[in-house]
Order: structure tokens, then C-alpha cells, then sequence
């Protein structure tokens, strides 16, 4: 059942979603420093969610491993493959992700774009994800997740301290009822950004730094 909600990372620090009308945030879940939040908004019967916790290091690092596509199915939770389609720019990248489902859900998958800016005065980074069912032809047994719009907020505190949060709503699509994906809804992002600190701790993505991104101490 985990790996229903798959989708519930990325990707995922969500940024609030203006395009619906939501109610108030509850904590659904916390472990290890990482806070799980959820919400019900109109015209969705998924609920909206928000995970947050504080990486010690610093924003190029972040981005880093977030663009590093080949290594996300090693942290990215129920993530099998993750393919890049095309990048215009170091700001803006279309990617193909696909997300196992034990038998007998059939797996998932995505084509996402994703833009990446940030302030000039805080240098706080926002990652806007909306996904594109209809970019690419559906693969058969495969089902198509219909909806997904997401974002990562990347705040700086200090020179080797973030704090992230990500946000999605989504609709994932097939015959799995809405009740029972919101049941398990926390399993996806929690376990993403679990993961997600650890592979933080690699050399690779603890030293990098990105010409494109400023750091603010």
C-alpha cells in the first residue's frame, strides 16, 4: 500500500498552490525532525501536503541533488526510473519519472516540468513542478498520473543550514479510491525526505556549488 503514494514527494518545500481554495494545515505526521502536514481543498478529493525539515547544507547542494535525475530512484520514495527529456536552461528541465505499485495497482508514471528561480534580495530558491500528461505517449500497463502540481522552497538560515518544504497536490489516477490513498498520504514525502537528507551527506552533493545559484552567507 506504501507505494501507492509514490508521487507524494518531489520532488517533490511545497509551494502554496494559489490555483484552489484550502483550509488549514494539520500535522499529520512527525519523525526524526521532519513534520508531515495535510489539508483538504475544493474540488480535489486528495488532500494537499507539506513536509518540511531543516538539511545541514547549503542551497547548491539541494539543487544539486535534485537535478541529479539518474540518482533520483535512490531517494526519491517507490521511484523506479527518472529520465531527463530535455533541459532549455540551467533554470527550466522536463524529466520522466516512474513509480513501482505492488500487484495488483499498476505502476505509475509522469512527465514533469520544472522552473527553478530565485530571489535577488533573500536567495531564497522556489522549484514550480507541474506535470504533463499528455507530453509523451502512454506506455501500456502503465497508468498515467492525470494531475500533479507541485514546488520546492528552499530557505536559507545560515551558511550549512535550509530550511525545505515541499508541497503537492495530486491526483494519481486509475481506480484507487481517494480515501484510501489520503490514509496513507503521509508514506511518500515523509520517506522522501528522509532519504533525501541522507544522500545530502555525499561528498558529490555536500561540496557542490553551482555557479547559477547564490548562496546567502
Amino acid at each position: 500500500m506504501k507505494y501507492i503514494l509514490f508521487f507524494y514527494i518531489l520532488l517533490s518545500g511545497f509551494y502554496c498552490l494559489n490555483a484552489q481554495k484550502a483550509g488549514n494545515w494539520e500535522l499529520v505526521k512527525e519523525k526524526e525532525g521532519i513534520k508531515i502536514y495535510a489539508r483538504k481543498v475544493d474540488n480535489s478529493p486528495f488532500d494537499e501536503l507539506l513536509g518540511t525539515y531543516i538539511a545541514d547544507v547549503g542551497l547548491s547542494s539541494i539543487v544539486s541533488l535534485l537535478k541529479d535525475y539518474n540518482n533520483q530512484p535512490n531517494w526519491v520514495f517507490a521511484n523506479v526510473e527518472t529520465r531527463l527529456l530535455a533541459a532549455p536552461n540551467n533554470f527550466e528541465w522536463y524529466y520522466y519519472m516512474k513509480t513501482d505499485a505492488p500487484w495488483p495497482v499498476a505502476d505509475r508514471d509522469i512527465i514533469i516540468h520544472a522552473v527553478l528561480t530565485q530571489d535577488t534580495l533573500t536567495q531564497i530558491v522556489h522549484i514550480n513542478v507541474q506535470g504533463l500528461p499528455k507530453y509523451l505517449q502512454i506506455n501500456e500497463g502503465i497508468v498515467r498520473i492525470p494531475y500533479l502540481k507541485s514546488s520546492w522552497e528552499f530557505i536559507p538560515i545560515n551558511k550549512d543550514k535550509v530550511l525545505v518544504k515541499l508541497q503537492i497536490l495530486t491526483d494519481i489516477g486509475g481506480e484507487v479510491p481517494a480515501w484510501i490513498v489520503n490514509m496513507v498520504k503521509e508514506k511518500g514525502p515523509l520517506n522522501t525526505l528522509l532519504f533525501m537528507r541522507k544522500e545530502l551527506k555525499k561528498d558529490q552533493y555536500k561540496n557542490a556549488r553551482l555557479p547559477y545559484i547564490k548562496e546567502k552567507f
